[in-house]
């Protein structure tokens, strides 16, 4: 099975657990937290995010690695810079080549998140 190794800006989704933990403080300071998930992953998306780059040259080698898995056909192994798991995951859908009108390329894509690898 491929890995992707390829570097990562930004992502989101079940392994930002900061979106899932509700925090109650109360006046005397006494917290109480409940993380709102089960902790099982499967069926689960990630949306992630390249580094910016100057030309659209850079997003290649992100083109390339997803044309090699055909989409979402072919699973690959991804380790979450977040936690540091290994995953086994599919593409959920396209990849989105992007420009921000600051000058930069980039791209988004999704991880449909198989199991834990």
């Amino acid at each position: 099975m491929a890995a992707f190794t390829l570097a990562v800006h930004t992502l989101s989704g079940p392994l930002d657990y900061s979106s899932f933990v509700v925090v109650s403080r109360f006046d005397n300071k006494a917290e109480v937290r409940g993380l709102m998930i089960s902790g099982d992953l499967s069926d689960d998306t990630v949306t992630v995010r390249s580094p910016n780059f100057t030309s659209n040259t850079g997003l290649q080698a992100y083109t390339d690695f997803y044309e090699a898995r055909k989409g979402p056909y072919e699973a690959f192994t991804w380790t979450s810079d977040f936690n540091g798991t290994a995953y086994n995951v599919r593409f959920e859908g396209n990849i989105n080549r992007q420009y921000d009108p600051a000058g930069f390329f980039f791209a988004t894509f999704t991880f449909l998140i198989l199991s834990e690898g």
